[in-house]
């Protein structure tokens, strides 16, 4: 990734931090995680008593890992790791991350 790119995604990471779980939606196959000004869309499905318990609970750091992995860690203790999709030349994505006023990133 671009030097700009690496950028603009650690700057949505970064506005993630300290943003509030509202809700928690289900669709298919789909999962996803409304903040108190964004959101986190999760293409696979996710067990709804893991995303539950997050209501309520604030992000306190989000970052990539081994695997590849998106990890979101959560004020009370908890982690969430959505695995990238392991072929992103097939075009598919594992995640998108929205926050108000800023740009929406993609995994």
């Amino acid at each position: 990734m671009e030097a700009r790119g690496k950028q603009v995604v650690e700057d949505v990471y970064g506005k993630l931090i300290g943003q509030v779980v509202q809700d928690v939606a289900f669709a298919e196959e789909n999962s996803g995680i409304r903040l108190s000004s964004g959101s986190i869309g999760i293409y696979r499905s996710v067990e709804p008593q893991v995303l539950h318990k997050l209501v309520g609970q604030s992000i306190t750091k989000v970052h990539e890992i081994a695997g590849p992995y998106l990890e979101v860690l959560f004020s009370g203790g908890e982690a969430l790791r959505i695995p990238y999709h392991p072929d992103p030349d097939a075009g598919v994505e594992s995640f998108c991350l929205s926050v108000e006023g800023g740009p929406i990133v993609v995994g």
